[in-house]
């Protein structure tokens, strides 16, 4: 239908023959015609939705890209037997504190004093056996886990492993600073003592 107004005012109303389109209209079919031609949705991007869409695909990226990394580096660090171990510890060249013993099924990791006059002293060792499990010990005696010093029941990640050696190596440098603080505190004590006795004499 379309309108007109005549000279007297009047709204005529006529049928038209065929349909006009309107200014909104989007064509649907065009036969034998490119299938772009009945594609209704825009063509261009608003300048906010690509930025958003671009912002997306980056995050996308960015958490594909960190879930690789975080898979490679366990994969890396994983340890599952014992050949594992011997296999890394040449990432281990410069904790030149431990020696590295493979014995009867286990790896030990041992730090040694050597002296000219008396037999090597066995400071602290970490023995890890065929099923990864550990055990530490320093001097004779078993460590077990506690508030100051935590010890794995056994060790499948290489981190974990260069840890406990770091823990131990540290918890036995404070050992041996509280023995030699005790030994200063008995001098002291001593040298006191016969400062005090030789006024007594005087």
């Amino acid at each position: 239908m379309t309108k007109c107004t005549d000279c007297y005012g009047r709204t005529i109303e006529v049928k038209m023959k065929l349909t006009r389109l309107t200014h909104d209209a989007v064509p649907t079919i065009f036969t034998d015609s490119p299938d772009y031609l009945s594609v209704t949705h825009q063509s261009r991007e608003e300048p906010g939705m690509r930025k958003k869409r671009r912002e997306d695909e980056q995050l996308q990226k960015s958490i594909e890209e960190s879930v690789l990394a975080h898979k490679k580096e366990l994969e890396e660090n994983r340890l599952t037997c014992l050949d594992d171990i011997n296999s890394r510890l040449h990432l281990l060249q410069e904790k030149k504190y431990w020696s590295v013993v493979n014995a009867d099924g286990h790896v030990i990791f041992a730090q040694i004093e050597a002296t000219i006059e008396e037999a090597p002293n066995l400071i602290s060792s970490i023995v890890i056996s065929s099923d990864m499990s550990v055990r530490v010990f320093v001097g004779g005696t078993r460590l077990t886990s506690d508030e100051r010093l935590g010890i794995p029941e056994a060790v499948h990640d290489m981190r974990v492993l260069v840890q406990l050696l770091d823990g131990i190596q540290k918890y036995c440098c404070k050992r041996e600073l509280g023995k030699d603080e005790k030994v200063n505190g008995v001098l002291r004590l001593v040298v006191s003592l016969f400062e005090d006795i030789s006024k007594e004499d005087l």
